[in-house]
């Protein structure tokens, strides 16, 4: 489908000069991260692999540069192209390019769009890699960090209408991703296809409500699972009579997947509000059920903001040891594969929680410091939203404070 987004900016581009209006604009960030773990590393998430581990401060993990194009080809239809590095190790159009959607809006209503958009999971989908939108350094990483999924190719058609003095919006939506899962040292890809959406909002002029749901099936293995399996396939039934069952909950091959989410934007006097709420579930028992959520306080004054945020993730990761009735002992080579099976479970099982305090002052209309400190508790093989160099097995239990400085601006 990439090749087709291709196609399609090239053909803009050779018919921009008939557009009735082309604009540009872009977005970045630059700023720096600094722990007092040398356990955790910091990254913004799960499909980044922080490896410096020595470094007293990291660059890369909050610096990003976003430009976008929006042409208007006519009073019916445009197209929104954006590109965004978020410190990439291996950059390229696919990974790169955020949005390429051609729009068709028969009426003010009405909002149809096919190409590449971002995965509509959370409030804050439409500007989670624009820094200069949200008070934070960051979008916290318990609700944000855990799916490697942002951009979806398919379709979506959405719907805006009013009721009195309540604005709603109705968005549906189909399509497929692929993100990149970070193990070590190497990343890895997973895929999800057949995927299927649905979206609410609702608003007034000082709040905004939304729900939103997603379910798709996950293709294939991740790379190393398939070779754990083809191992466990040749245990005897005779010592493992579940061997079958297992395998068949611990594949990821053709596994829906879900992904629910409520959100709330609420502003009173000097005061913003925000909360959100998620729960991820599979069939599949790698992907263990995870709730997490944040509320967070701003106080707006002149051009600062001082602001505190509470959030958690909780999970209870699965245990082969738990799940398997041996008759016999187990070889030296099945117990590796078991202990195989058990890192492959802490992927997708974070347990943590963290307390936030920040600031944000404007110098200019499109510039914004930002100042933030994170004092995270990680649960024992609770870390799956950090960069952890060992075994998840065997990932220890650490409270630990993280500073956030960031410049963010648009142009």
């Amino acid at each position: 489908m990439l090749r087709a987004f291709c196609s399609c900016l090239l053909l803009l581009s050779c018919y921009s000069y008939s557009a009735e209006k082309i604009s540009f604009s872009g977005f970045g960030t630059v700023g720096f991260v600094h722990s007092n773990s040398d356990t955790y590393k910091f990254r913004t998430d799960i499909s980044k692999y922080n490896d410096k581990f020595e470094d007293n401060f990291d660059f890369n993990s909050i610096s990003s540069l976003g430009f976008q194009t929006d042409i208007s080809l006519n009073a019916n239809f445009d197209f929104v192209g954006q590109v965004v590095y978020r410190g990439q190790d291996n950059i390229s159009l696919d990974n790169t390019l955020s949005l390429a959607f051609l729009r068709y809006k028969p009426s003010p209503n009405w909002d149809f769009r096919a190409g590449r958009t971002l995965l509509d999971l959370y409030l804050l989908t439409e500007y989670r890699d624009i820094s200069f939108a949200y008070p934070w350094a960051k979008v916290p990483n318990e609700v944000y960090s855990l799916l490697p999924f942002r951009s979806f190719d398919g379709a979506d058609v959405s719907y805006i209408n009013s009721f009195g003095s309540l604005d709603y919006r109705i968005k549906l939506f189909a399509g497929e991703s692929i993100g990149e899962v970070a193990l070590d040292d190497q990343t890895v890809n997973l895929e999800i296809f057949n995927g299927l959406g649905a979206s609410l909002e609702l608003s007034q002029f000082d709040w905004t409500f939304s729900i939103k749901h997603t379910r798709a099936k996950t293709r294939d293995n991740i790379a190393g699972m398939q070779e754990v399996i083809n191992g466990l396939e040749l245990i005897p039934e005779q010592l493992w009579p579940d061997k079958n069952n297992f395998l068949g909950e611990f594949s990821l091959v053709n596994k829906q997947t879900y992904f629910t989410s409520a959100g709330l934007r609420y502003n009173f006097d000097a005061f913003t509000i925000l909360a959100e709420i998620v729960r991820l579930k599979s069939d599949s028992s790698v992907v263990s059920a995870v709730k997490s959520g944040y509320v967070n306080t701003t106080y707006n004054y002149d051009k600062g903001q001082f602001f505190y945020t509470y959030a958690i993730a909780k999970s209870k990761s699965n245990e082969i040891n738990e799940a398997v009735q041996l008759n016999g002992d187990l070889p030296e080579q099945v117990e590796r594969l078991f202990l195989a099976v058990n890192e492959s479970f802490g992927v997708f099982s974070p347990n943590q929680q963290t307390h936030s305090v920040g600031a944000r002052y404007d110098i200019k209309d499109n510039v914004a410091f930002k100042l933030q400190f994170d004092h995270t508790s990680i649960d024992a093989q609770g870390g799956a939203l950090w960069s952890y160099q060992g075994m998840n097995t065997l990932a220890p239990k650490e409270s630990f404070t993280t500073v956030f400085f960031s410049v963010s601006f648009t142009f």
